[in-house]
């Protein structure tokens, strides 16, 4: 029957949470209480729920409304960006954590990201995922998040490949890096394409797209 499979998705989308989370006791019915928030205001699946719950209570140890609003903006993300819901969620958290973004910038990080394959139609997981395992060579070159996904951006729409270019970047002495750096601020002033988003100061991420 339909109540037996409403039921029965309920129970399937709680699993999840224990099974990310293991709370027991009042800490489970606090989360499932927040799972029963999103799934009445979103059009989703009890288990994609569960999911996105799970992780992000596991990863950013947030709670009540806090932990509801990043979860549907995780599950909004991931269906925008047809990217899988819990690798972004624990990509994002890697990423984050390497640039020093705060909890409260989750929702500015999603809208980056976002915007910059919008523009580039650059896939969004091969961004996260340049992003997260270049991010030491970023920091070191003294790039912020939006500063990194910009680079990333611009090798998109040059033709120029991501991969050979960081390589290169990695194997550079430097000096050749702080030359490279001296290119890329060249670079940047030249490309006019996200005005709004050359920042040069640290993560600001003010974008909201949700």
């Amino acid at each position: 029957s339909s109540a037996y499979d409403a039921a029965k998705e309920l129970d399937e989308g709680y699993d999840t949470i224990v099974t990310k989370t293991g709370a027991t006791g009042k800490a489970l019915d606090s989360l499932q209480e927040s799972a029963n928030n999103v799934f009445g205001d979103m059009p989703a699946d009890m288990q994609d729920v569960g999911t996105a719950i799970g992780e992000v209570n596991t990863r950013f140890g947030q709670t009540g409304k806090v932990l509801e609003d990043t979860s549907k903006q995780f599950m909004k993300f991931a269906e925008i960006n047809d990217t899988d819901l819990n690798e972004s969620i624990d990509v994002s958290d890697r990423i984050m954590e390497q640039f020093g973004i705060t909890t409260e910038q989750t929702s500015g990080f999603l809208g980056l990201l976002t915007q910059r394959g919008q523009e580039t139609g650059k896939s969004v997981t091969e961004l996260m995922s340049q992003l997260d395992s270049n991010a030491a060579l970023f920091k070191e070159l003294d790039l912020s998040v939006e500063e990194s996904a910009n680079l990333l951006a611009i090798f998109e729409t040059n033709g120029v490949d991501a991969g050979v270019a960081l390589k290169g970047l990695k194997t550079a002495t430097n000096n050749y890096a702080n030359s490279m750096m001296q290119n890329m601020r060249e670079l940047r002033q030249q490309m006019n394409f996200w005005p709004r988003f050359m920042i040069h100061q640290k993560p600001r991420l003010n974008i909201t797209v949700y």
